[in-house]
């Protein structure tokens, strides 16, 4: 499994990767709900021959965004959720460094930079994922 390490400010440093089939979410604790949406994934990537990818985001964005005095207690530190993945057969592990930077960015931002850039050719993500500015983007079509 190959680990890529992403923010926002080396993000245009990357070489434009194998096409994959991408989850995306926090998955905290990588439990039943999450390991259903990674093995739809895996099994779509598997379906069209290419890569099964995950995106997770380091650390949780109510760190970053919520009251700093409260500190986040994590089901499943980064590097154990890595390892969690890489046992389901996750090919490609994005993990994104969760910053304001990063919280600012729009939902088309979003998706040219960390989905159309990475050359994903399917999401997959939970009812409730969002994404962009204060989640305004969502994965209702």
């Amino acid at each position: 499994m190959k680990l890529v390490e992403l923010d926002v400010e080396s993000f245009s440093k990357i070489e434009t990767p194998e096409a994959s089939v991408m989850a995306l979410g926090y998955f905290d604790g990588v439990h039943k709900g999450h390991r259903a949406v990674i093995q739809t994934a895996i099994d779509e990537a598997k379906r069209r021959g290419i890569k099964a990818a995950v995106m997770t985001f380091y650390p949780h964005p109510k760190e970053v965004l919520g009251n700093p005095e409260k500190p986040m207690r994590y089901l499943t530190p980064l590097q154990s959720k890595i390892n969690r993945l890489e046992s389901l057969g996750v090919d490609v592990v994005y993990a994104v460094k969760f910053t304001k930077q990063f919280s600012q960015l729009t939902p088309k931002q979003f998706i040219d930079c960390f989905v159309v850039d990475l050359n994903v050719e399917h999401v997959v993500a939970g009812f409730d994922f969002t994404y962009g500015v204060k989640g305004s983007g969502d994965m209702i079509i």
